[in-house]
């Protein structure tokens, strides 16, 4: 579509926006100084559509409850349908938000049995004072599985001593001991009293920043645009980096969506090139086995699947395109912020799925036959149980990592390794399962991390730089 008929198109669209009507939702068309947008407002949530200069297009949907992005695209404009179709998908997320949310509490005990009567007695005492509030319960072993679900976690008197572990697993969730007087007597009324003082008192968790050595690379030719694939149990990321030619970062933002395709990944990098035509190299890490000759990548991540034509995106664009894996983009952001190992291993754990690994030998990435290094599914273990048990509690995690390092050990013997898994959060307790197995002096720096994504954009960025 030519330049003069974009802009009628695009001046359609914004009429028609501009004259729908919502039940529950109010609709504003705003003139700003660098554009202009149509705000759609529910008592929840907000949503906009803005209208940039050289027709791309923002489309924003934000919780005003929990102050957060549900859903997030920018994009070049095509055509009325591609357009459509976003805003409809934009439209259905703002209205998932029009009912007030309801505070989920999910009480836990070693069997579930006593807490389950006690989730019958705050429903009832929410139901009789009109509360927002639903109560269900489950046995420890479980609780991590589908803690995702919920807001506040009760810990009953029988499993206080886990109570910091939770905290430290469940950084984001309201974790309440609940008095053994409470739950001898089941006092549904003070344990709602107590939830209301917590939730009132409580403080936002502030976001760690990292910050790496950038100073130390190389100068690279040009501009290189890192693009990373995240998934979790709602929602699908593609977060994304420009560098410029001293490593300095000019834009970083995110995509959200329910499932995404190639045709995200190119709208990110369409846009980009509307400004920055002179980008070198992309790069593009996803958490997938192929190789160089694989066209059509297949994702299956939480019982979603996603597909990817690599081909399409190879094919489209004049520039260096480099698709990694996302364990190897990880080792490689990993080795080059320190400078005391030339043998070290990223091990990612997700609860319910087996582990990816990448490797670094004597300074240089390892992949092996058709990239299946550091393909952890194809590894024997033997294990007390199966992998989607053990990654669902803080202590299966330690024997299933602890197992996946033995076998790491045994095959790279590696210097570090670099472990990312969102259970394991007793270092301690990780070193004492391993020497009880293998001597001490065979054992590697063990460093636990949370910075999976930083570490697979730079890597993703570095691999660019060293293939131009």
């Amino acid at each position: 579509m030519d330049e003069f008929l974009t802009d009628i198109n695009i001046a359609v669209f914004k009429q028609w926006l501009i004259a729908q009507r919502y039940t529950d939702i109010t609709s504003v068309y705003e003139v700003l100084k660098h554009y202009d947008q149509v705000k759609l407002t529910t008592a929840y949530g907000h949503a906009t559509v803005v209208f940039n200069k050289k027709n791309i297009i923002e489309l924003t949907v934000i919780n005003d409850v929990k102050n957060k992005p549900i859903f997030y695209l920018h994009f070049l404009f095509k055509n009325m349908s591609h357009v459509l179709s976003l805003y409809n998908e934009m439209l259905e997320a703002l209205k998932s938000l029009t009912s007030e949310p309801v505070k989920r509490i999910l009480l836990t005990c070693s069997g579930g049995m006593t807490t389950g009567f006690f989730a019958e007695k705050i429903n009832e005492a929410c139901a009789l004072l009109d509360l927002n509030m639903t109560a269900d319960a489950i046995g420890y072993n479980n609780v991590y599985n589908v803690a995702g679900g919920y807001d506040i976690i009760l810990v009953a008197p029988q499993v206080s001593y886990m109570t910091n572990q939770l905290k430290k697993v469940l950084p984001d969730k309201t974790i309440i001991e609940i008095p053994a007087k409470i739950f001898a007597a089941y006092d549904s009324a003070s344990m709602i009293r107590l939830i209301r003082e917590t939730l009132e008192t409580k403080t936002e968790r502030k976001e760690e920043k990292s910050v790496y050595p950038i100073n130390k690379f190389k100068k690279s030719n040009g501009k290189i645009l890192s693009i990373v694939l995240i998934r979790d149990a709602n929602r699908s990321h593609l977060i994304y980096y420009l560098y410029d030619e001293n490593s300095s970062v000019i834009i970083s933002n995110r995509i959200i969506r329910k499932t995404v395709s190639e045709n995200d990944i190119c709208d990110i990098i369409d846009t980009l090139l509307l400004d920055h035509p002179d980008i070198l190299s992309i790069g593009i890490s996803l958490p997938a086995l192929f190789d160089d000759d694989t066209k059509v990548v297949h994702i299956n991540y939480y019982y979603r699947d996603i597909s990817i034509n690599l081909e399409k995106i190879r094919n489209k664009y004049t520039q260096s395109i480099h698709i990694d894996n996302d364990m190897n983009t990880a080792v490689v952001g990993c080795y080059v912020t320190q400078d005391n190992y030339q043998n070290i291993v990223a091990l990612y754990q997700p609860t319910l799925y087996k582990a990816g690994v990448g490797i670094v030998i004597n300074g240089q990435l390892v992949k092996g036959l058709n990239n299946a290094a550091g393909e952890m599914q194809f590894m024997p273990l033997d294990l007390s149980n199966n992998i989607s048990e053990l990654s669902s509690t803080p202590e299966g995690s330690i024997e299933l990592v602890g197992k996946e390092i033995l076998s790491l050990i045994s095959t790279v013997a590696p210097e570090a390794i670099y472990v990312f898994c969102k259970l394991l959060v007793d270092e301690k307790a990780l070193y004492r399962y391993l020497k009880e197995i293998v001597p001490e002096k065979y054992i590697p720096k063990i460093i636990i991390s949370d910075a999976l994504i930083k570490y697979c954009i730079l890597g993703q960025k570095l691999l660019c730089q060293e293939n131009n």
